[in-house]
């Protein structure tokens, strides 16, 4: 077959040939050729045999080449995959992974998490390894790593070690370096492999936990405060600080630890306690602080205050109790408690020693007053000379005013006593108001006053009181009214009720007033105001105190407004109970003004 047809065959058939080698190899063509007879000398023969694999080249590079080349494609994007997913997993993680040639003392491979704990690229880690100990280990721990490695290569173990590396920007960073050694045949180390791992933010966790414990320990110690803390199922004692030793009148912790808490609490107060406890631990709400009393080792009562809470102690459940010793307080407490006591019982004695002298002294006071105004009046015939009634009227006098201060000494000392008791009558006080206004009236027409009455609803002025006590209240209030108002000035009573507040007098005047500060001074016992005016006008001191403490006696109060230069308004309130509600009926009165008359001074 030398035609032309024949010689295009063998061309076509050699550029078939080129692409069979190319894709399948030699060692698939030449079992070809050899199965075409023809030796591998010949050229010819070579083209002769290609044309026989003409039919069958097709069919191996389908049914066996492809397949395998496809397999492998996917197999390396698998790969290609998996690598990605574990270098996204390291850097979740914070772990990186190497290999370190001992014979060579370099790294031979990284990951890429690797490169970035040490705080550079995979293109700079190579670098950054070979100057290792001088660039990137912290100097305060090279000979300790160095320590480990050594002995590792010496022991062929693996290694675990946390230490710090510094960044080539200057930070130090915290590691957990975890590593192994690689053997030969020989037994001889050949590499190093592992991980690392950035525990920067663990660090700085504990190292934030640990100091937080210290100033906690630290407030433990020096806190002024009895701390234990005991377990929460058997109820033992596991911590105490040195008050909580000293509280319970040990000498050592150990002499407290393992002991129940409730064993050192009074028997009255266990079974409190036991359910406080149990209410903790249920979550339920307890008073913060409550007092009671500890039995010290050495027998001691003392007085605490308890404060009880849950908390974790080394990881179990537990109690935190924390105890105030108040024994000095509560002794202080109770010290002013008898003292106070004492002063009651010193002043009941004192208040019936005088209601009992009063009564004394009254007896011949009257005898006194009654002889007096006998002789003035001359019953029994003229006494001759006229200076002897003037005489016999100053008697009369003085013993009147001694008998006025000694009334107002037995009363308030009823009152103090609790002698002194309320006889509660329906009373007018419209009436008692103006009886007591024209009692009062000639005093106030010699001392060139005006006085007046302001009665609010006169015909439904029922009050539920002591008449007399509320006469008394009315005189005591005028009379002061009346005696430090200057010539010129009035005097003036008002009275209104209200279903919800009560009933009030009122009494204010123009007179000279006193000064903020002096207005206990006049509310109190004896006490005397230190101005001009008063000085003019000694008294006892008692009728305000008196006025108030018969006011309380009824449930009702005494408030006292003053201004120096101005004038003083005294407001006694009685409570609403003490309303008599009637059916109002409305009727107009006029409270018309006393006339005045002027002339003398006060003397």
């Amino acid at each position: 077959m030398n035609s032309p047809i024949r010689l295009v065959l063998r061309i076509t058939a050699a550029v078939f040939v080129a692409e069979s080698l190319f894709m399948l190899g030699l060692p698939l063509l030449m079992p070809l050729l050899n199965s075409a007879g023809t030796a591998p000398t010949s050229g010819m023969a070579i083209l002769d045999a290609a044309l026989m694999a003409l039919a069958t080249g097709p069919m191996v590079y389908f049914w066996a080449v492809r397949p395998w080349y496809q397999g492998r494609t996917q197999a390396e994007a698998t790969r290609g995959q998996c690598e990605t997913a574990l270098a996204r997993g390291q850097h979740l993680a914070k772990i990186g992974t190497w290999r370190w040639s001992i014979e060579r003392d370099e790294l031979i491979s990284c990951s890429s998490e690797f490169a970035r704990i040490h705080g550079v690229g995979l293109d700079e880690i190579h670098d950054l390894m070979h100057d290792y100990d001088a660039r990137a280990a912290y100097p305060g721990d090279r000979d300790r790593i160095a320590a480990v490695f050594a002995r590792a290569d010496a022991e062929k173990t693996g290694y675990e070690i946390e230490y710090r590396i510094l960044w080539p920007s200057g930070e130090v960073r915290h590691v957990l370096e975890i590593g192994e050694a690689v053997t030969d045949a020989a037994g001889r180390t050949v590499e190093h492999i592992g991980t690392i791992q950035d525990i920067t933010d663990r660090k700085r966790v504990e190292d934030a936990l640990h100091d937080s414990r210290s100033l906690y320990d630290g407030l433990i110690k020096v806190a002024p405060v009895s701390i234990f803390v005991q377990s929460s199922s058997d109820g033992k004692i596991i911590f105490v600080n040195d008050r909580g030793v000293e509280l319970l009148g040990a000498a050592y912790p150990d002499e407290v630890i393992g002991k129940s808490l409730l064993d050192f609490l009074h028997p009255d107060h266990r079974a409190q306690a036991q359910e406080r406890i149990r209410r903790v631990l249920a979550g339920e709400p307890v008073d913060q602080v409550v007092e009671g009393k500890v039995v010290r080792i050495d027998g001691m009562v003392i007085d605490v205050e308890r404060s009880l809470a849950a908390c974790t102690y080394n990881g179990e459940p537990a109690l935190q109790c924390v105890f105030y010793d108040i024994t000095e307080r509560k002794n202080g407490e109770q010290a002013i408690v008898t003292a106070q006591e004492d002063a009651d019982l010193a002043n009941r004695t004192k208040s019936e020693f005088l209601a009992n002298m009063s009564h004394e002294l009254r007896t011949p006071l009257n005898a006194i007053i009654g002889f007096s105004e006998l002789i003035g009046s001359e019953s029994f015939g003229p006494l001759g000379n006229p200076k002897y009634l003037d005489y016999a009227q100053d008697i009369a006098d003085s013993g009147k005013h001694l008998l006025a201060l000694i009334n107002d000494i037995l009363d308030i000392s009823k009152v103090e006593s609790g002698g002194m008791e309320l006889v509660d009558e329906n009373v007018d006080v419209a009436d008692t108001i103006r009886s007591c206004q024209r009692m009062m009236a000639e005093r106030a027409r010699n001392a060139e006053l005006k006085l007046t009455a302001d009665i609010d609803d006169p015909a439904n002025s029922l009050l539920r009181a002591d008449p007399r006590m509320l006469k008394q209240i009315l005189f005591n209030l005028l009379s002061n009214a009346i005696k430090f108002t200057p010539p010129g000035g009035t005097v003036t009573i008002r009275a209104w009720q209200n279903l919800s507040s009560g009933y009030v007098i009122q009494v204010e005047d123009s007179g000279i007033g006193m000064d903020l500060d002096d207005i206990p001074k006049a509310l109190s016992r004896f006490g005397q105001i230190d101005s001009a005016q008063g000085r003019k006008h000694q008294g006892t001191g008692l009728g305000l105190p008196l006025t108030k403490s018969l006011a309380e006696l009824h449930g009702g109060s005494l408030d006292l407004q003053s201004e120096a230069g101005v004038g003083t308004t005294v407001t006694v309130r009685f409570p609403a109970r003490r309303l008599v509600v009637q059916n109002p009926v409305p009727v107009e009165i006029a409270a018309a003004p006393l006339a005045q008359a002027g002339g003398a001074n006060r003397s």
